[in-house]
């Protein structure tokens, strides 16, 4: 029976708002909270990472190409490990020296237009010009000695192929006399420059080249401390065994050109006399 002092519908609106005012606010399940939100992709999935690697691989970065081709003030720097007249086009102007690494290789058409263009090489990291008044050990100058060739052996290209790159700037006669090449060696000692001889016939040379005045020569053969024995006297002048192999003559004229060549004060006046 029904109270007539109660209003059973507002009993039942009021129940209805309560009920729904603490469903509004009540906190979700963890599992209802997991399966309503959306997965986060990790940042950064491995497909991600590897489109990335590949990208920053493949791509040709600014600083990337500019360790490749650097210029300064009158200086043009190159990584190539053989330089030929493509790598030189429309990059010469203003130039005064090419700055290559140890090793480069340039081609005979390159040496000719830098030589035409009037400009230096130098094989190293920096120039003569950006390491003035610092030590020079990173930079390698080309050394001038005339290379006399008495035999069909060896060939003026393939030494220079193996000594222009330890930075040697050599120049080459071909001769079929052992008399004719003493007698320009000693053209050249005497003018204040190294001569080389390469010839099979290496203690005759030896002998018929220190006959003349200023001459200071040294035989070389394979195994030789070419080094120590140009020390030793100051030669300006070595007969190489044509017979020891290209790279032994590379090793012996390069250790002669970077040894010194002061005649020792002990022997000067022997060794210099008339």
């Amino acid at each position: 029976m029904d109270s007539p002092n109660v209003d059973i519908q507002l009993i039942e609106q009021v129940v209805r708002e309560v009920l729904a005012a603490f469903s509004s606010t009540a906190p979700a399940s963890p599992q209802h909270a997991v399966a309503e939100s959306p997965a986060q992709e990790p940042a950064g999935t491995e497909k991600e990472r590897a489109r990335q690697a590949t990208s920053a691989n493949t791509e040709d970065s600014p600083q990337r190409l500019a360790r490749m081709y650097s210029t300064r003030d009158g200086e043009l720097t190159l990584a190539n490990k053989v330089v030929t007249v493509a790598s030189l086009e429309n990059r010469l102007a203003g130039i005064r020296q090419v700055v290559l690494p140890l090793g480069a290789i340039i081609t005979p058409a390159a040496r000719d237009m830098l030589a035409e263009k009037g400009i230096k090489v130098f094989f190293g990291s920096r120039s003569a010009e950006s390491l003035k008044g610092e030590p020079r050990s990173d930079l390698v100058t080309a050394t001038p000695v005339t290379i006399f060739l008495v035999t069909r052996r060896v060939s003026p290209q393939q030494l220079e192929n193996l000594l222009r790159p330890e930075g040697i700037d050599a120049q080459y006669e071909s001769l079929d006399c052992l008399v004719r090449a003493s007698d320009r060696v000693a053209e050249m000692c005497q003018s204040g420059k190294l001569a080389v001889v390469v010839t099979r016939y290496v203690s005759a040379e030896v002998c018929l080249a220190n006959r003349h005045r200023g001459v200071r020569a040294i035989g070389g053969w394979a195994g030789i401390d070419v080094a120590a024995e140009t020390a030793a006297v100051g030669a300006n002048a070595l007969v190489a065994d044509a017979a020891a192999g290209l790279f032994a003559l590379k090793r012996m004229i390069t250790a002669f050109v970077r040894a010194p060549h002061v005649c020792p004060e002990s022997l000067r006046e022997r060794l210099e006399q008339s």
